[in-house]
């Protein structure tokens, strides 16, 4: 199923049949939910970036400015 440009598109075990043709692009987005959902790889390091966690500090502030009774 992984071949010299990456996994195969298709596979049907019981008829011993691999697609020809390669995973497109469009197949990338399931290949990272994949990855984070059994490591979180993907959030941890998107939430270890500096800029995020000052982009989230700030929306805190801001909304706690518009929360009633504040």
């Amino acid at each position: 199923m992984w071949d010299i440009y990456g996994p195969r598109d298709a596979f049907n075990p019981t008829q011993n049949w691999i697609a020809p043709v390669y995973a497109g692009l469009n197949q990338a987005p399931i290949v990272v939910m994949i990855e984070n959902y059994r490591t979180g790889l993907v959030w941890k390091q998107f939430m270890s970036n500096p800029e995020i966690q000052r982009m989230l500090d700030h929306l805190n502030e801001e909304t706690k400015k518009t929360e009633p009774g504040r």
